[in-house]
């Protein structure tokens, strides 16, 4: 098996879907977070929060990776080429981080072991030994995962390593929005209208490129994208 198309596409009716979904979700917690700061009302359902752990979009993302792991299985199986396989693995590792929390355990284990000799030594608060903590799992998984494609890299066609490059950009996306935002975030003052727009930036943009990404992966490598 292999490849139908030479290029990339998406797949439009799940596009479609998964950025209403999106815009929806993130227009609910703009709605809820302008509530909190206007005192308007003192507590924010954690299930409609797009910043909390398992709510309805922190589990919709879920389900996104997921299909996206599914779709590169398949690919793998249609089409013979190993670094299919390698992905489906790489992204299951991101989804386990993001299903278990991973990289939020690992800021805390990093202050719990280190957050006491950072401020007697540096002067540094325990919140920044968190966000180091965070920021050092992520750099660590990163390094895994590129380490798990690399492995097939060599042997993927020319017409494949361009069709991931354009995934890997989709993906840097996330990277920006996860990592970068969030450290910024996470300095914000609470309830404040920077904290929310940051929350929109961070949460609200990871949901909307992994949602292209998932889009993406279904239009270029899923059924509908290969042949006999």
């Amino acid at each position: 098996m292999k490849l139908d198309r030479a290029k990339f596409t998406f797949h439009k009716p799940t596009l479609l879907f998964l950025l209403a979904v999106d815009v929806v979700l993130i227009g609910v917690s703009v709605v809820m977070g302008l509530l909190i700061v206007t005192n308007r009302i003192e507590n924010w359902p954690e299930i409609l929060h797009i910043g909390r752990d398992w709510s309805i979009s922190e589990t919709f993302n879920l389900l996104k990776w997921g299909a996206i792991i599914v779709v590169f299985g398949y690919a793998f199986r249609w089409t013979g080429q190993v670094v299919f396989a390698c992905l489906a693995i790489a992204f299951t590792l991101i989804l386990a981080d993001d299903s278990l929390q991973l990289h939020e355990r690992s800021g805390q284990l990093a202050n719990k072991f280190f957050g006491q000799f950072a401020f007697d030594n540096f002067g540094i608060e325990s919140r920044m030994v968190i966000a180091l903590g965070e920021i050092g799992f992520w750099i660590l998984l990163g390094f895994v995962c590129l380490a798990i494609v690399l492995l097939a890299w060599t042997r993927t066609s020319s017409e494949i390593k361009g069709q991931l490059g354009v995934l890997a950009v989709l993906f840097s996306g996330v990277i920006v929005c996860g990592v970068f935002v969030d450290f910024v975030h996470f300095f914000s003052p609470p309830r404040s209208m920077i904290n929310g727009i940051l929350l929109v930036l961070e949460d609200g943009g990871e949901m909307v490129f992994i949602s292209l990404m998932a889009a993406f992966v279904i239009g270029t490598f899923g059924p509908g994208a290969t042949r006999t």
